[in-house]
């Protein structure tokens, strides 16, 4: 079941309105657990970093499994939290690296490490702090 070829939809939700954004951040097709969630770990280093326009009037994105939400991250003023919705799903997260999706430039996962903190777990929620 863990990797079978799936389909994987993002999306982001607006600090003003609180409303989803009905464009998806990526949405991939026929694609395995570890390929989306490595697509989505690379979203949530520039969310947390700020790096594009669309980001900066972000409150939180939101990874989604046929369906069904797998993942979320919220940005706060000095921390993310991210938050996987079933044990399986932190291991993928703890088991991946960041990837790009179709479109998608470039990679911040050396400055996402050298910006911020792994603070804690607590469950499946990771919260990383700025340094």
């Amino acid at each position: 079941m863990g990797n079978a070829l799936t389909n994987y939809v993002a999306y982001s939700r607006n600090r003003k309105t609180d409303a989803y954004d009905t464009d998806p951040i990526f949405s991939v097709e026929n694609t395995s657990d570890d390929e989306a969630m490595s697509y989505f770990k690379r979203e949530v280093h520039a969310f947390a970093l700020q790096k594009t326009q669309h980001y900066m009037g972000t409150k939180a994105i939101y990874l989604y499994r046929n369906g069904w939400r797998v993942a979320r991250a919220e940005l706060f003023p000095d921390s993310i939290q991210v938050n996987l919705y079933r044990a399986y799903y932190f291991n993928v997260w703890e088991n991946t690296t960041a990837k790009l999706a179709p479109g998608k430039w470039p990679l911040y996962e050396r400055l996402f490490e050298a910006t911020l903190k792994r603070e804690s777990t607590v469950g499946n929620c990771v919260t990383y702090t700025r340094k």
